[in-house]
């Protein structure tokens, strides 16, 4: 007979004897999931999912990836695939994902770096739109399954729970950049085809992690205007002072210089491109010196937000564009803005060297 407190017993045993090395969950890339010797002992827990035996499970997992870099990747990933949302959850209401979800909300108040990262982690993957599951009949076939989660009372309560962990999380200083990583990702998806119903009930939340993660940075602007862009498809409401962020010469500078890729057929990427180079030019031929400073400086600040990465090297060579039309005049103003501003701005040297010299 299968005894759940000797395999409990004997993950321990095991776990305990891991060796343990510093390391820093805020900085770990989890999506590696590389190969880790000692995941082999959470065999031991695999098999209580819809069980009074979860509370365990989560101690005891959470005791594995404390103990270095290696085991809190694994165990984090291995709590996802044996945990997480399946293709008969619905039918147990997600009562193993709710539980999971009471409990590290719970272990969340406590100062514990591990254990906040591992709610963390968990309230992202929870806040999906679509699950990855499988389900091994034997050792030799694995069925794979894309589950796409639809509104229910279980479903908004599940999410209610993870918004409510990261709620908590934020008010730690070391979490504010990964929580607001995870609304900019979040802004992306609910710009395909989701459930609506899902993501009202989301928005309270979402709405309060942006009031109190608001800053200044251009990644916050771009997901207050990816929200904005689904207010009257999906019937939700930002606020008026939330909105009203969207001004600003900051923001203006991003608009001008970023690409704006089509999201339908109507305009192809070549006449897009061509529009864009026409406005730069245009800007370039208009700007004074004040503001020629002014841009600098914003771009520099733009281009130093890391959650814009996937769109620096747009930025950059719009920029390019920008300085490769100044006049010689306002060339020789712009060396010296950009020593002294633009730190975070790479030029193609061969742009000022040609129209100086």
């Amino acid at each position: 007979t299968f005894n759940p407190e000797s395999a409990f017993s004997l993950a321990l045993k095991l776990i305990d004897k891991i060796q343990i090395k510093s390391f820093n969950p805020l900085t770990l890339d989890i999506s590696k999931n590389e190969f880790c010797s000692e995941s082999s002992l959470l065999n031991y827990l695999t098999e209580f999912k819809n069980t009074d035996y979860l509370n365990y499970v989560i101690e005891l997992i959470s005791k594995y990836c404390e103990k270095n870099e290696e085991t809190f990747i694994s165990g984090i990933n291995w709590l996802k695939d044996f945990y997480g949302i399946g293709r008969n959850d619905y039918r147990n209401r997600y009562n193993s994902q709710i539980l999971i979800s009471k409990y590290l909300y719970e272990s969340v108040s406590k100062d514990n770096v591990i254990i906040n990262a591992i709610a963390f982690y968990w309230a992202k993957y929870c806040l999906g739109f679509c699950f990855d599951s499988f389900e091994s009949m034997n050792d030799r076939n694995i069925t794979f399954y894309k589950i796409e989660i639809r509104e229910s009372k279980e479903i908004n309560d599940l999410r209610k729970i993870c918004w409510e962990m990261l709620m908590s999380l934020s008010a730690k200083e070391c979490w504010k950049e990964k929580i607001l990583e995870l609304i900019d990702s979040y802004s992306r998806n609910i710009l395909g085809d989701v459930d609506k119903g899902i993501v009202k009930n989301d928005f309270l939340y979402v709405k309060k992690l942006l009031t109190k993660l608001k800053n200044k940075n251009i990644s916050y602007l771009r997901i207050i205007e990816r929200l904005s862009i689904n207010e009257t498809n999906i019937n939700i409401s930002l606020g008026k002072k939330l909105k009203e962020l969207l001004g600003g010469e900051k923001r203006a500078s991003y608009q001008l210089f970023r690409f704006d890729y089509p999201s339908n057929d109507d305009v192809d990427y070549e006449t897009r491109d061509r529009i864009r180079k026409e406005r730069i030019k245009e800007y370039s031929k208009n700007i004074d010196l004040t503001h020629l400073f002014i841009l600098v400086q914003n771009v520099n600040s733009i281009l130093s937000d890391k959650l814009i990465n996937d769109e620096k090297f747009d930025i950059e060579s719009g920029f390019n564009f920008f300085v490769q039309n100044l006049n010689e005049t306002l060339l020789k103003d712009f060396i010296i803005a950009y020593f002294r501003y633009g730190e975070n701005i790479q030029i193609h040297p061969n742009i000022a060297i040609k129209k100086t010299y």
